[in-house]
């Protein structure tokens, strides 16, 4: 079907428990998922990437499989090889990734910390991404805890950060700025731009919230030409996307509705499908407080079925209650 084998579940089961792979070694298949997700994935969120994730994506589960014969075979050094690839369709996807943790449990059992580290802030970015907070703060943490006994500052960094998000998600303004400002010192220690990016573009947020637009443009515009200096659509889609979100603040819905259409192709480029909900959801604010229903509603379904689509099932209820609002609504 379009191409590809699709094995009805039921046969696959059958396979999968009465014919195991043999060793990855006398097996192309496992090689072969994990090479293109090693050097696809790296180029998930740039400019070299556009196109990658739905190659990706629709191969997840393959992916998933071959990591673990992988894991079976007793060959973890070939999974880590492929590891930053993968944790980038993860992230990216916001797709979840049982996996991991068994990999996490393969690094411990060989005294690998810093590739359990890596797999636990994985696990915490993915958890963040689907707004599992408690389990996304409790990974990060866990990695923050490894990464400082091997002295890996970027991934202390990158952890910190990561505990900085999640208070801002939760309002805690001053424990989000500290966080933030803590890794932006660590990555300024290592060089790291893209972290670097990172912050100030979470700062620009936190002016947000304070209502401080100003200062947010100013960094958020910061922020954009760091990305745009690395090459990282995905943080100037951010950027864009908080563009709009401060002229919405400010009640200029045509500048709003201008950023965020400007914003939702660079995500769709890119396959990062929250970012383009978060997109979509927006534009059916504009389309509601100008009172075109029929524009508000087709903008909170679309939303709400990419919501459902990576588990981010607070935000797809928070469109389904925007949409019995139209209920017996024919109006345009």
């Amino acid at each position: 079907r379009d191409g590809r084998i699709d094995l009805l579940p039921p046969i696959r089961d059958h396979a999968a428990r009465h014919h195991p792979p043999v060793d990855p070694a006398e097996n192309d298949w496992p090689a072969h998922y994990l090479g293109l997700v090693r050097d696809l994935g790296e180029t998930i969120g740039t400019e070299e990437g556009f196109g990658v994730m739905p190659r990706l994506v629709v191969e997840f589960d393959n992916i998933d499989r071959a990591i673990r014969a992988y894991l079976a075979a007793d060959r973890r050094p070939e999974i880590m090889a492929s590891l930053y690839g993968f944790l980038s369709l993860t992230h990216m996807a916001a797709l979840p990734a049982p996996v991991l943790e068994a990999l996490a449990a393969a690094c411990d059992d060989d005294d690998d910390v810093i590739g359990r580290a890596r797999c636990f802030e994985a696990i915490g970015g993915i958890a963040l991404r689907r707004s599992e907070h408690d389990a996304a703060r409790t990974a990060f943490e866990t990695a923050q805890t490894l990464f400082e006994q091997v002295r890996n500052v970027l991934g202390q960094a990158n952890c910190v950060f990561g505990l900085g998000v999640i208070a801002l998600v939760r309002s805690d303004l001053k424990a989000a700025r500290s966080a933030i400002e803590t890794a932006q010192l660590l990555y300024k220690q290592v060089g790291n731009v893209l972290g670097q990016a990172n912050c100030i573009n979470g700062f620009g947020e936190i002016a947000l919230a304070l209502g401080d637009h100003k200062a947010a443009r100013a960094d958020v515009e910061a922020a954009r030409q760091l990305y745009e200096q690395v090459g990282d659509v995905v943080g100037q889609a951010n950027c864009i996307h908080r563009l709009g979100e401060i002229e919405l603040a400010r009640g200029d819905h045509n500048a709003a509705r201008t950023a965020f259409e400007a914003a939702q192709p660079l995500y769709e480029l890119v396959g990062s499908v929250l970012g383009q909900a978060n997109c979509i959801k927006r534009l059916g604010d504009i389309a509601l407080a100008l009172g075109n229903h029929k524009a508000a509603r087709a903008d909170f379904e679309a939303a709400r079925q990419l919501y459902e689509r990576i588990g981010r099932m607070d935000d797809a209820e928070r469109c389904a209650a925007l949409l019995r609002q139209f209920a017996g609504d024919d109006s345009g």
